[in-house]
């Protein structure tokens, strides 16, 4: 309901919500992230490159994605696009015609409370760019290390969790 949602989005936004913010950050930041060397994984093959023939640094940029990775991408991608102000991205997928239209309703209503917090729901989107560019800044940077140290290709690693 409407009431619900006000409530759960002055919480999540209050400086009381900040641990549940703090933990959403990281787990949307790892879902994205993975979601992200998926799509760079994706296209690498779709242009022949797999393997050996994937260049070391592009392998660096996206190592492999873990089974929990893949569990999550769609659901995280979704979140996202919500979070950034698409609400279109949280329209129903599934169930009858009727539950969908019922769904669609309940999303409609929420609109407006929605819009209260476009500006903080914006801001939260944005912090989740900014930790993946600084993921993606250390996997490169671990990868020109490697090559200086002549400790060789870290592609197949993970980079270490700063």
């Amino acid at each position: 309901d409407v009431s619900s949602a006000r409530d759960a989005l002055t919480f999540f936004f209050s400086p009381d919500g900040a641990v549940l913010r703090e933990f959403l950050l990281d787990e949307v930041t790892e879902s994205v992230d993975a979601l992200n060397r998926d799509a760079l994984s994706q296209v690498a093959f779709r242009v022949g490159l797999q393997g050996a023939q994937m260049p070391p640094l592009l392998r660096a940029l996206a190592p492999p994605l873990s089974d929990r990775d893949r569990q999550v991408v769609d659901n995280i991608s979704r979140l996202l696009e919500f979070l950034l102000g698409d609400y279109n991205s949280a329209r129903p997928t599934g169930g009858s015609a009727a539950s969908r239209a019922r769904q669609a309703e309940q999303l409609q209503a929420l609109l407006p409370v929605l819009a209260e917090y476009n500006d903080q729901m914006r801001q939260f989107g944005l912090q989740i760019f900014t930790r993946l560019a600084e993921k993606q800044t250390s996997r490169a940077f671990q990868w020109a290390r490697a090559q200086i140290d002549g400790s060789g290709d870290m592609g197949h690693r993970a980079p270490a969790r700063f």
